[in-house]
């Protein structure tokens, strides 16, 4: 009976589900893939720890004939609290399976702002060659991104 009890106190403990995102031939850990809709094609987002930096995985369907697409430089987080977090870096881009990915990294202003608030929408833009861009905004329909990001951190927050 004793054991019967310790396993179904142990159970919770080993069942936290955990995800993990696979970029290159590296992984990472991640949160789960948020939707977040567009018009033409849905933007997926994701948070990733790397090497103690959280950064924001972005990924879209773009199919454009033999071109490779990829995210602009510049994208824009407008928070429902009315604030917005300009990212300028992206440390990886590529285009796989006719998805465009992009990672930027976010500093730790930029994660207790949207901690602290939440994910309103994400303005983004996707460069074609011969410098043609489309600019496109991708609407949070109820994700609580700031509570999905504030547990994926604590897990790697160091305790003295």
């Amino acid at each position: 009976m004793k054991r019967l009890i310790f396993i179904l106190l142990f159970i919770p403990l080993i069942s936290f589900s955990q995800y993990t995102t696979f970029i290159g031939d590296e992984s990472f850990p991640s949160t789960e893939t948020l939707e977040l809709e567009n018009k033409q094609k849905d933007l997926f987002v994701s948070f990733i720890e790397d090497n103690g930096v959280i950064k924001m995985l972005l990924q879209t369907e773009h199919i454009y004939g033999y071109e490779k697409p990829s995210f602009n430089s510049k994208i824009n987080i407008y928070l429902k609290s009315g604030d917005v977090i300009t990212l300028n870096r992206v440390t990886y881009r590529d285009y796989v399976d006719e998805m465009c990915y992009a990672i930027y990294p976010l500093s730790e202003t930029d994660v207790q702002q949207i901690t602290n608030s939440d994910i309103f929408s994400i303005r983004y833009t996707i460069d074609l060659s011969y410098d043609k861009l489309l600019n496109r905004i991708a609407s949070n329909n109820g994700y609580k991104v700031s509570t999905i990001l504030k547990d994926f951190v604590s897990r790697f927050e160091k305790t003295d």
